[in-house]
């Protein structure tokens, strides 16, 4: 049995047939990979998943890969042929789940759709990964990241006020719809657990992205206003929840509409600690209503006084006052502040060429099946032959398939 096989998770003995690449469903399959699940990932044997190929500095492996496809076994096979498909159909018969980010009606196509995969598992639970849905006028277009942060309208709220629109800096799209489809896959195994009864699911990226702004598009929906980029921070509610510089950095402050531990409003607390006193009863700002529309009068001159000091001299200031602020860190301050390592989110793993390397794990703690990263991501097709050999397949009929071409093993 595989180092991969041996999972301990919570679900452990939920095997999944992963016909997902790039990131949209990869970063999902792994999700469920890390909590004991079986991904048995299917690639094309001639290239694989292209994301093998995305260019990583420094490293002899790509990082883009080896971050969304640890926990995994490589099956390369062809599946546009009549024999890969017989094989892929086999293995499904055995499977839990199965997934897909193809353009709707590919894997039709295939001969894999679900009404395919449903007449030899009734059971299965079946995932589209889409960029806008499998129905309606937008259903055939090719979609990114991008494209989804574009059209869901997370570009339009995020830049500086007189700036253009600007992307997020990482994936939010396709990071959204992998955990919507994790959670999708996760509630129909509950439903089929009481009911015997398996499902065809559909997660689009236009729509993961979008409920990612659940408060700010419902409250465009409910009152009519549409939100405009407001650079630093946010203006919904006439909360404080923005970013200042200091002089050696930034901080950011959010919160301050509720009280502190004291008892004290939190706007009475930021205003005794920025000694900015005219503020404290002042009728025009002491609540978010009254706040709001008004940020234009006091931002400017909080932003003046919190560059006269440094950013662990404020932090220690506002954190004495039960305020709710932090640093603004890099990647590099992130990884390597003392609560991450406390939490044990960074684990590390061996890669047979780039060595030693360190990523990040499930955020999710279970104290009786705890999640892991418990094997790198596989070298394309490292383990056809096992998982054959797992659904049944004798060396002769694997030679076979070798030997037609229809699987690629290792090297």
């Amino acid at each position: 049995m595989s180092e991969v096989n041996a999972a301990k998770g919570p679900l452990a003995g939920v095997r999944i047939l992963d016909f997902t690449r790039f990131q949209a469903g990869p970063a999902g399959s792994m999700h469920l990979g890390d909590l004991g699940a079986e991904i048995i990932k299917v690639e094309n044997p001639r290239i694989g998943d292209l994301g093998r190929y995305y260019p990583t500095p420094n490293l002899p492996a790509s990082s883009y890969f080896q971050a969304l496809n640890r926990n995994k076994r490589s099956i390369a096979i062809d599946y546009q042929t009549p024999e890969g498909k017989e094989v892929l159909l086999r293995l499904a018969r055995d499977c839990d789940v199965v997934m897909e980010n193809f353009r709707p009606g590919i894997m039709e196509s295939l001969g894999l759709g679900y009404a395919d995969v449903n007449a030899v598992n009734s059971a299965i639970i079946y995932l589209h990964v889409t960029g806008f849905g499998r129905e309606g006028p937008w259903a055939k277009r090719p979609c990114f990241d991008l494209v989804a942060q574009a059209m869901s309208g997370l570009m339009s709220v995020t830049g500086e006020t007189e700036g253009s629109a600007l992307p997020a800096g990482a994936t939010i799209g396709d990071q959204a719809t992998a955990l919507y489809g994790a959670i999708g896959i996760l509630s129909a195994l509950v439903h089929r657990l009481r009911t015997g009864e398996g499902q065809e699911l559909d997660v689009a990226m236009i729509d993961a992205t979008m409920a990612m702004q659940t408060w700010e598009i419902s409250t465009y929906l409910m009152c009519g206003v549409v939100p405009s980029r407001v650079g630093a921070g946010k203006n919904l509610d006439g909360d404080v929840w923005r970013r200042f510089d200091t002089s050696d950095g930034a901080l950011v402050i959010s919160g301050v509409f509720n009280m502190t531990a004291s008892g004290e409003t939190r706007w009475d607390a930021l205003c005794h600690v920025l000694k900015l006193e005219d503020l404290v009863g002042n009728p025009d700002y002491d609540s978010p209503m009254t706040r709001a529309g008004r940020e234009g009068e006091f931002y400017p001159r909080m932003e003046e006084v919190f560059r006269k000091k440094t950013t662990a001299e404020w932090l220690a200031l506002l954190e004495a006052s039960d305020l709710i602020a932090g640093p603004v860190y890099d990647y590099a301050e992130a990884t390597s502040s003392p609560q991450v390592i406390q939490n044990g989110l960074i684990q590390e793993f061996d890669h047979p060429v780039a060595g030693r390397l360190r990523a990040i794990g499930t955020p999710v703690r279970l104290s009786k099946t705890p999640a892991a990263i418990r094997a790198r991501a596989p070298e394309l097709g490292e383990h056809t032959a096992e998982i054959l050999t797992s659904a049944g397949y004798s060396s002769e009929e694997i030679a076979k398939l070798r030997d037609q071409n229809i699987i690629r093993e290792q090297g």
